[in-house]
């Protein structure tokens, strides 16, 4: 393997950035929205905790700093 140019190693830093950021999702804990307020723990739901999100999103800024 030859030496990488400083853009290829900038693509593949944020390849694997962009791999935590989403495992980080999907292993998220999901909620489905029975009633309004009511948040029950599933598999399948479509709402996730703030906490996940953002955990994931500083994953992804941290090669653009």
């Amino acid at each position: 393997m030859g030496i990488l140019d400083p853009t290829e190693l900038y693509l593949r830093l944020y390849q694997s950035q962009i791999r935590r950021a989403l495992q980080v999702l999907q292993k998220a804990q999901r909620y489905e929205l029975d009633y309004v307020g009511d948040m029950e723990p599933c598999s399948f739901g479509d709402w996730l905790l703030f906490d996940d999100v953002s955990q994931a999103i500083k994953i992804l800024q941290e090669g653009q700093q």
